[in-house]
């Protein structure tokens, strides 16, 4: 089974990346995100939550994508000074509500 991999890997090249162009990562969400379209006629969403400070400085958020029934956090972040003060509940809550303004 290796040997017929191998051959049809022939003109493929496989790399292993640690930081590779974004425009190579948008190139793998766009197509999972045309794959999943084609199959259930229905399209995500970016989910993106800042925490700002009163100078509108990000000091905190969250990034995710909502999808069919699920929501994927990628990132969720708060400045050291913010942690421990709920926060990040918030940011967490405002990915799964779609990102409501907290004032």
């Amino acid at each position: 089974m290796f040997e017929k991999l191998k051959r049809d890997m022939s003109e493929l090249v496989m790399t292993i990346e640690d930081n590779p162009p974004e425009k190579d990562i948008r190139v793998l969400w766009d197509g999972i995100g045309e794959y999943n379209f084609s199959q259930t006629g229905l399209k995500g969403q970016a989910i993106l939550v800042f925490l700002r400070n009163e100078q509108r400085q990000v000091i905190g958020g969250a990034y995710g994508w909502a999808s069919y029934t699920w929501l994927h956090v990628r990132v969720l972040w708060l400045r050291e000074d913010q942690r421990q003060r709920k926060w990040g509940t918030w940011c967490w809550v405002g990915t799964d509500n779609g990102g409501p303004t907290i004032r």
